[in-house]
């Protein structure tokens, strides 16, 4: 019986030829990973730059809304809502063989738990976003 001190499978009503179970409402109950809201917005620049080559200039921006991270609501497994800041700058040789980019995730370094996975009421697993992180990559073509 959860903490609402519901049955988890509704109530059961006695019939002459044996048990059956009725439906019940549960609307009250918010569904895991089942946010109201996800916006995304995402743009990319590409221009070239003469004999330089083409230079691109890209940002995303990403909305969770608040929501449950288990099955089974509990201590610490409602999320609030969630924003993500993307960008990247990057640069390719004319002839398309080099690239190089400089990129950025999570930029305004929002961390929230992803999911909570409860072992038996003895503790839980927490997995969170990922912090603000920065990187270069270069690629070659050959």
């Amino acid at each position: 019986v959860p903490a609402s001190g519901r049955a988890v499978c509704g109530e059961v009503t006695e019939l002459p030829d044996g048990r059956f179970l009725v439906e019940a409402d549960y609307e009250d109950i918010p569904l895991a990973f089942a946010p109201r809201w996800i916006l995304n917005l995402g743009w990319t620049y590409d221009f070239p730059v003469g004999n330089m080559g083409n230079f691109s200039i890209g940002a995303s921006a990403n909305y969770t809304s608040k929501m449950q991270t288990s099955s089974v609501p509990g201590f610490r497994t409602d999320r609030r809502s969630l924003f993500l800041l993307d960008a990247q700058v990057s640069w390719e040789h004319p002839d398309g063989r080099y690239r190089v980019s400089v990129w950025g995730k999570n930029l305004n370094n929002d961390i929230e738990r992803l999911s909570v996975t409860p072992v038996a009421f003895l503790f839980a697993f927490e997995n969170p976003t990922r912090p603000r992180t920065y990187g270069i990559t270069l690629t070659a073509d050959f």
